[in-house]
């Protein structure tokens, strides 16, 4: 999609990927009270990336990520304990550390100098 903006022209480019990935995370719970609980969580995290197109040759419309990531999570929740199940919403962040831009002439990557994950997940569990 090319949207004219004056002398030079914006192009919005969509980057899709699936993950496989494997977390490591540590939970520190405060003590209940009534029917609540707080808690932070911490950890690592490393993925793969399924679709990734770092290895395609010859191809100049691509923005070509690398497979791999690797990154740490922060996030906080709670436990709400109703009379027949345990609610527990839960907001966490995961930062990527390396740069997953593969180094590439195509005409988007000559543009950017770095790409880092930034994912945030808000998960609702029902015990």
């Amino acid at each position: 999609m090319i949207i004219p903006a004056g002398p030079t022209d914006v192009t919005l480019k969509k980057v899709e990927s699936t993950f496989i990935e494997f977390p490591l995370e540590l939970k520190f719970k405060s003590n209940r009270v009534n029917n609540y609980r707080f808690y932070v969580t911490g950890g690592f995290k490393y993925a793969i990336d399924l679709v990734s197109q770092e290895k395609v040759e010859n191809e100049k419309d691509l923005i070509k990520l690398r497979k791999n990531d690797y990154g740490y999570i922060v996030g906080f929740g709670m436990d709400i304990y109703m009379p027949l199940f345990k609610f527990a919403p839960e907001i966490k962040m995961f930062q990527g550390i390396p740069n997953v831009l593969a180094t590439d002439p195509g005409i988007y990557t000559t543009n950017l100098q770095s790409l880092k994950s930034r994912i945030f997940t808000l998960s609702l569990t029902f015990e």
